[in-house]
């Protein structure tokens, strides 16, 4: 049998996360709101995510370099002062108070992503080539997306035990990834060569979300009972 050394064993852990995040954050994407229900309360999908993200940036042992910038340290302090401002409250305010912080907690994720770019620089051409395979499927689902969440929400299942559909994607998130797309593009991806389909949906679904941002997240929210911790 052959001899795997040690230190390749962090490494493929990392390169298993990635692959994890990678598919959270297509989960995220494309079925939007709804997903974010994907586990067991208390931990759902993104928590759980979070949990094992800490466990392999406590093992890269690249803790100190991810922090070992102006960014990383303001961003670490207000997590810190986050964190200090809400343990004395959630008895007085529950689950208002942990979903308050949430959102910058969830900063977390960029330590870890930096942390295993630290540990194998090589893990960004895997980042890249995964978004590059994350827009081939995400433009050409954006507008059906869009349009089911838009008109159809009531005919929409919903989570068992929450008042959310499945599947509720808002233009607002749709813009920021079609950014993101545009943005990568330029980088002339072997995929955008391969898979020239894309611009079309992309341009479908840039009128529908920049036409919706500032009414149809607000218009879907007053017309459903949409009421979650979680919203």
């Amino acid at each position: 049998m052959a001899h795997v050394p040690a230190a390749a064993q962090p490494s493929s852990l990392g390169d298993r996360y990635l692959v994890l995040l990678s598919c959270v954050l297509l989960g995220y994407a494309v079925i939007g709101k709804g997903f974010a229900y994907l586990g067991l309360p208390p931990l759902f999908i993104g928590e759980i995510a979070l949990l094992l993200g800490v466990f392999v940036f406590l093992r890269s042992g690249c803790f100190v370099a991810a922090l070992a910038s102006v960014p990383a340290a303001l961003l670490a302090a207000a997590m810190i002062w986050v964190l200090v401002r809400t343990v004395p409250f959630v008895g007085t305010y529950g689950v208002e108070s942990l979903r308050d912080s949430v959102v910058v907690m969830y900063g977390g994720f960029a330590f870890v992503v930096t942390a295993l770019l630290i540990e194998d620089a090589r893990r960004i051409n895997t980042l890249v080539r995964n978004y590059g395979v994350f827009v081939s499927i995400y433009i050409p689902v954006a507008p059906l997306a869009l349009a089911v969440t838009r008109y159809l929400w009531e005919h929409i299942p919903q989570w068992p035990g929450y008042n959310v559909p499945l599947l509720f994607v808002q233009p607002t998130e749709v813009a920021v990834h079609l950014a993101g797309a545009a943005a990568v593009s330029y980088t002339h991806l072997d995929v955008y060569k391969r898979q020239g389909f894309w611009c079309e949906p992309c341009l479908s679904s840039a009128p529908m979300a920049s036409s919706r941002c500032a009414t149809a997240s607000s218009s879907c929210m007053e017309a459903s009972p949409l009421s979650s911790p979680r919203s």
